[in-house]
């Protein structure tokens, strides 16, 4: 991965390769699995508060080849977790941890990892390429939210939340990091200091979408339905959005010929 920096609100940009040095900012290399690819879920902007500066937060799970070699998204694996900050170009572990200006495989299985999977041969790609990230508690509960299948390709929807000393746990007195079956989550938006709310739709796929409230990262509760024309594929929550508009969301289509242009946007208020 790398990124590029503008300080004059867009008018001229600096690469993170000029800025640090660095020619990746996230590089797992030289792995024995060929899992050296990323995908990163989601970016989250948090400004700065009492008790953090303004960082970007971030989820991100691995691809690659795995035993078949050097392979483009053959296999997923694994979730991580880190924050970069504007103003230094640093990047740290929930626990606050400086991995200084770039991350490499050693930092990211050291400091950064949220849960370990397993390479599937059935479904390979597990976990899914969404993830959603937040915080609660003014910044001091980093939470994550992911997607597994199994061998039946059944979505199984997980969260996890950072405890300081304790580490990423599932919480809310379960012993497992699973919370859902049969939703694919898409987007979240902030609710108050503790609760945050998800868009998701159903799978397998049919129209609507589906909110539900998580407190504290990791307690997940069904909210309202939302009915829609047709089957939805992305829902992206509109930042600083403003009445009617709240919501942007692409019908479903990738499975469908270039050609046939149905996928259609809709805007929910």
């Amino acid at each position: 991965m790398k990124y590029v920096r503008s300080t004059d609100h867009g008018l001229t940009w600096r690469s993170s390769a000029d800025l640090t040095g660095d020619r990746w900012c996230i590089a797992p290399l030289d792995r024995t699995d060929n899992m050296n690819e990323i995908y990163i879920g989601q970016l989250r902007q948090e400004p700065a508060c009492a008790t953090h500066p303004e960082r970007i937060a971030v989820v991100y799970i691995l691809a690659g080849g795995g035993p078949e070699g050097h392979l483009h998204d053959r296999y997923h694996r694994n979730i991580y977790h880190a924050t970069f900050s504007p103003r230094d170009l640093r990047w740290r572990s929930a626990t606050g941890h400086d991995l200084g200006t770039s991350i490499d495989d050693a930092d990211q299985e050291s400091h950064l990892l949220v849960a370990r999977t397993e390479l599937q041969a059935t479904n390979p790609r597990s976990p899914d390429y969404i993830s959603l990230v937040g915080s609660v508690a003014g910044g001091t509960l980093p939470f994550v939210v992911w997607m597994q299948l199994d061998d039946a390709a059944q979505v199984h929807v997980h969260t996890a939340a950072h405890v300081p000393v304790a580490g990423w746990l599932p919480l809310a007195g379960r012993r497992d990091t699973e919370v859902a079956t049969g939703i694919r989550v898409r987007d979240m938006e902030r609710v108050d200091e503790l609760t945050w709310r998800i868009y998701a739709t159903p799978d397998p796929a049919a129209t609507g979408v589906l909110t539900f409230t998580l407190r504290l990262g990791t307690a997940l509760r069904s909210e309202s339905a939302i009915a829609t024309s047709q089957p939805l594929q992305r829902i992206e929550v509109i930042g600083g959005h403003r009445a009617p508009a709240h919501v942007l969301a692409t019908g479903s289509s990738s499975a469908r010929d270039v050609g046939v242009a149905d996928g259609d946007i809709l805007v929910l208020g």
